[in-house]
């Protein structure tokens, strides 16, 4: 397609610069469930996005499988990705201890055309208040 990432079919894997994203940890099929699983369907859970109607995912990782590894810039360029493709809303169940000014200003400029950015919080058991 000309976009300079090759067979990304279904996404994108930013820590193995490949086409294939696949989750070789489970973290984010389980998160993705938790967002899009089929309403009422008799199976399962009903994710929280699926009462406005048929939910797609784009799956993107930077993250290696053992769940580290990942890098700011990573998280950047699936960011970018993303918005390239008109995605409204990213799901982004990861965190670090550090803060970083660029992936502040990236957010930033995901937000000022429409992009909504759910990020994880507390899994540290630290408030976010405490920085």
């Amino acid at each position: 397609d000309g976009n300079g990432f090759i067979d990304d079919v279904h996404g994108y894997d930013f820590a193995g610069e490949k086409g294939n994203p696949e989750d070789d940890n489970g973290h984010g099929t389980h998160c993705a469930g938790i967002i899009a699983a089929t309403a009422n369907n008799s199976v399962g859970i009903t994710g929280v996005a699926s009462r406005f109607g048929k939910v797609r995912l784009m799956p993107l990782r930077f993250i290696d499988a053992s769940g580290s590894g990942g890098s700011v810039s990573g998280a950047i360029r699936a960011l970018e990705y993303a918005l390239s493709f008109g995605v409204p809303v990213s799901s982004s169940s990861w965190g670090g201890p550090d803060t970083s000014d660029a992936l502040k200003v990236a957010i930033q400029r995901a937000t000022e055309v429409g992009h909504l950015f759910v990020a994880a919080a507390g899994n540290s058991g630290r408030s976010i208040a405490d920085g």
